[in-house]
């Protein structure tokens, strides 16, 4: 789609096991566009690549996206309770307030460990390969 200063737009035919992360990007006629994919290659606009999204990054954000902030949701949670509890309030309450103020906690830092993992390009997919190369006139 776009070639520029080793990175590539890349419109993506998504496997059977995609999930929706939304990492891509939905453009107008529904494309599913991967920005900013690192090219050693000098892949250029309508060739055919193969792209690699680097070990274990799956891993991590399936933990970012679910574990955190569900662990930052029953610590608030527990937080809140055992406060209430020592301070003689309604610890049921205390224990909703402390669970969303944990959640969004949690949330604050898995977005910002997110944009410090991007500007890393540690977890940036990459052209691994170009299966071929559009014909030029």
């Amino acid at each position: 789609m776009a070639a520029r200063d080793g990175l590539v737009d890349v419109t993506i035919t998504p496997a059977g096991a995609c999930g929706g992360c939304s990492v891509c990007s939905r453009r107008e006629g529904g494309d599913l566009v991967l920005t900013d994919v690192i090219d050693v290659f000098g892949a250029r606009v309508g060739d055919t690549v193969e792209v690699e999204i680097p070990e274990g990054v799956r891993t991590r954000a399936a933990l970012a996206i679910y574990v955190v902030p569900v662990a930052g949701l029953f610590i608030g949670y527990l937080a809140g309770d055992l406060l209430s509890r020592a301070l003689g309030g309604v610890s049921d309450l205390a224990g909703a307030g402390g669970a969303v103020a944990g959640l969004v906690i949690a949330l604050l830092a898995v977005s910002g460990v997110e944009r410090r993992m991007l500007r890393a390009r540690s977890v940036t997919p990459r052209v691994s390969a170009i299966i071929a190369r559009v014909s030029r006139r």
